[in-house]
C-alpha cells in the first residue's frame, strides 16, 4: 500500500538516500540538500514542509519536493520513485499528497521512460527545447555567393544594429524586447567569444545575425536567425554552414545549439546540415 508521510528531522537520512537517486527519473531533478544545507534553522523548518516521502509496505520508495511560493501553482523541484510496475501510481500518489485543485509545473529532461509516465498521468507539454550537435570532422564544402556578405560584429559600433535585428527576428507577443544595454551585458560575459559574432547581408541589407559562444568551453551557436521576409531562400542554411566552418577552423570537432521544440522550420534546417538530437527538455503542466 502506497502512503505519503511528512518529512521531519528523523527522516533526513532516508531523504538523503532517495535524493541521491533523483536522476533516475529526471536529470534535471534538483538536489534538495544543496539548497537545504545553506538555510538557517527557521528556513529549514519551513522547507521540510515542502517534501513528502512515499512509503510502500514499510519501505521508503520515493519522494517529492515542491516550490509553493505561488498560490496559483506548484513547481516540482524534484520527484522520483522506484522504477517498477507501480511507477505511475507512485508518482500520482506523491502529486496528490499536497493540496488538491492545484496546477503543477515540472521541467524534465527526456529519457527512455519518464515522458511516457508523465503523459499517462495527464501532464501536457507546454514548451521546451531540443539540444542538437553536429560532428565537424571532414565537414562539407562551403562557399559564399557574390550577393552575400558575412561580416564580423564590431564592438562599440554594432550594438544597436544587433539589438534591433534580434528584436525583429525573435519578435513574439510574450517576449521582452532587448535593449542596447543587454547587448553590452552579453559582451561582458565569460562565455562571450569575441571572434564569434556575425551579421549576414544581402546586398546592402542586413538580413540576419548569429554568434558562437563558449558554453563551458563547448562551442555553441546562439541568437541565430534570419529576418522573416528573407527566409525560405537558402540564406539560413548558408549562414549556419558559415558557423560550422568557423568552429572547425578554430579547432573544434563538434558544435552544439538549442532550438525551441515547436520551431519545426529551424529544426529541419539544422537537421539538413548534419545536426542530431542529443537532449530534449520540456516544461510539463498538470491540473489536479
Amino acid at each position: 500500500m502506497h502512503i505519503c508521510v511528512n518529512l521531519d528531522k528523523n527522516k533526513m537520512e532516508t531523504l538523503k538516500k532517495l535524493n541521491k537517486q533523483r536522476n533516475n527519473f529526471n536529470n534535471l531533478n534538483k538536489d534538495f540538500f544543496a539548497f537545504y544545507n545553506g538555510l538557517n534553522f527557521i528556513q529549514k523548518h519551513f522547507i521540510r514542509k515542502t517534501v513528502k516521502l512515499l512509503k510502500n509496505n514499510g519501505t521508503y520508495t520515493g519522494y517529492i519536493w515542491i516550490n509553493n511560493d505561488s498560490r496559483k501553482y506548484y513547481k516540482i523541484e524534484s520527484i522520483n520513485a522506484k522504477q517498477d510496475a507501480n511507477l505511475s501510481k507512485s508518482i500520482m500518489t506523491l502529486l496528490k499528497s499536497f493540496a488538491k485543485k492545484r496546477t503543477y509545473f515540472y521541467e524534465c529532461e527526456k529519457n527512455d521512460f519518464n515522458y511516457k509516465v508523465l503523459k499517462d498521468l495527464g501532464f501536457i507539454e507546454k514548451h521546451g527545447t531540443v539540444e542538437m550537435y553536429c560532428v565537424l570532422e571532414n565537414y562539407i564544402d562551403f562557399s559564399i555567393p557574390k550577393s552575400i556578405t558575412i561580416r564580423k560584429f564590431l564592438p562599440d559600433v554594432d550594438e544597436k544594429l544587433r539589438c534591433d535585428l534580434q528584436n525583429k527576428i525573435f519578435k513574439k507577443d510574450d517576449r521582452i524586447p532587448l535593449s542596447v544595454q543587454d547587448i553590452y551585458f552579453d559582451e561582458a560575459q565569460e562565455y562571450y567569444f569575441a571572434d564569434g559574432s556575425f551579421f549576414i547581408k544581402l546586398g546592402d541589407s542586413t538580413i540576419g545575425y548569429g554568434q558562437l559562444i563558449m558554453n563551458n568551453y563547448i562551442p555553441t551557436i546562439v541568437n541565430f536567425g534570419i529576418l522573416d521576409e528573407f527566409r525560405g531562400h537558402g540564406y539560413g542554411k548558408l549562414f549556419i554552414k558559415f558557423f560550422l566552418k568557423l568552429a572547425e577552423d578554430n579547432g573544434f570537432d563538434k558544435i552544439f545549439l538549442k532550438v525551441d521544440y515547436s520551431n519545426k522550420i529551424a529544426f529541419k534546417l539544422y537537421e539538413s546540415v548534419g545536426f542530431k538530437i542529443c537532449k530534449e527538455t520540456y516544461t510539463w503542466k498538470l491540473k489536479l
